[in-house]
């Protein structure tokens, strides 16, 4: 019995995303009504339209995939006047404008409008109401990383009560991460756009388009068993491939360490010419190689300080995250860690979260008094007026 396709599981688990994903992988986009709809429960109207422009089908359709178009273009639009309104500080009438977007906005509420709400919500110290909407979240939105940190904070904030801190935070994060909306079109390219016909006569509402669905993707069982099986042969194909590298005398760990340390030697020169995305670009790339290697600490560390320089701020602190992991013990023997902890509490002060990096300073200056980043963290405070 043919097991049943990975992307009729993934609908089921309500994965619309991956889902998508794994259709295109198997049909090439070619599905373009499966697709359309995909992408109307992830949010992403734009990507829709593209796809219902390919689809034959009746004009009620049609009339209600352009209402909920016309909610989308709205809830940009407010959201859009909502960033100007946190530009000048009015974040009451911010904070009205981003909830008017979220309930009157349909369905398909982008995830960058509730990240706003959210932050906004921790800028005015409204933790509960904050945590409120974030709960009001649909799951699959969580898969957008600046709204899943955004709930983390919410989290963080409701858990530590350390309200203040959280506050003077929370608005630099609203313009960390960039929109990834597309503006709104004006209504003449919403027709040319959204002018499509699909699915079924009988199908008059959302929902049972939902269904129509996944019967569609049911009948794609043997495209996406075609996919698995290609994807066998390729591994197969990668095996004989190693298999003729090993014969040749090649240990593939040894080309994988030689790539991992030329990605890096490629990161470091560009961080000295102060090309710190290119940089960040390839110390990534070193890391995907693998974490192992004696540079890879380097790399990580130097990873942070080009996130830093640019202004990206959340990456830079999860990179230091995941640097002082205490589960994964990674780099936890880095001569390194006292150097990441310091540059976390400058990323902190950066982000105008002065609380939170006086409480890292503190740390540094306790766990490493004899180093230079203890002695420099001590001064610091000492400036400050808050050492010891």
């Amino acid at each position: 019995m043919m097991k049943p396709p990975a992307a009729g599981q993934r609908i089921k688990e309500h994965r619309y995303r991956e889902a998508a994903v794994q259709l295109e992988k198997a049909v090439g986009a070619k599905n373009h009504r499966a697709l359309a709809l995909l992408y109307m429960k992830t949010g992403e109207l734009e990507k829709a339209a593209g796809h219902w422009r390919h689809v034959q089908g009746e004009e009620e359709v049609r009339r209600l995939f352009d209402e909920e178009y016309a909610l989308f273009v709205k809830a940009a639009e407010d959201y859009e006047r909502a960033r100007n309104l946190i530009r000048d500080k009015e974040y009451k009438q911010a904070r009205v404008l981003l909830i008017d977007a979220v309930e009157q906005g349909g369905e398909w509420i982008h995830p960058e409008i509730y990240r706003a709400l959210l932050l906004v919500c921790l800028k005015q110290k409204r933790i509960r109401e904050a945590a409120k909407w974030a709960a009001q979240i649909p799951e699959h939105y969580m898969a957008h990383m600046p709204l899943n940190r955004a709930a983390g904070l919410v989290r963080e904030a409701l858990q530590t009560k350390r309200y203040t801190a959280y506050a003077a935070i929370a608005v630099v994060a609203v313009f960390s991460a960039g929109f990834a909306m597309n503006p709104a079109p004006s209504p003449p390219e919403v027709e040319s756009t959204a002018a499509v016909e699909i699915v079924s006569s009988n199908e008059s509402s959302l929902q049972q388009k939902a269904a129509a669905l996944e019967a569609e993707v049911a009948e794609l069982e043997g495209a996406i068993a075609e996919a698995e099986a290609a994807e066998k042969t390729l591994k197969t194909e990668k095996q004989d491939q190693e298999d003729l590298l090993t014969d040749a005398g090649y240990n593939i760990e040894d080309i994988a360490a030689d790539a991992a340390w030329n990605t890096y030697e490629e990161g470091r020169s560009a961080f000295k010419s102060e090309a710190y995305v290119e940089a960040g670009e390839r110390f990534t790339e070193s890391l995907r190689y693998g974490s192992e290697y004696y540079f890879s600490d380097d790399a990580a560390f130097f990873l942070m300080e080009a996130h830093r320089r640019n202004r990206a701020f959340p990456e830079a602190l999860d990179t230091a995250a995941a640097f002082l992991d205490e589960e994964t013990k990674v780099y936890t023997a880095s001569p390194y860690v006292d150097d990441v902890y310091l540059l976390e509490a400058e990323v902190f002060e950066e982000m105008g979260g002065m609380e939170l990096a006086a409480a890292r300073y503190e740390e540094v200056a306790d766990r490493f008094p004899e180093e230079w980043t203890g002695k420099r963290a001590a001064a610091i405070l000492q400036e400050r007026g808050q050492g010891g």
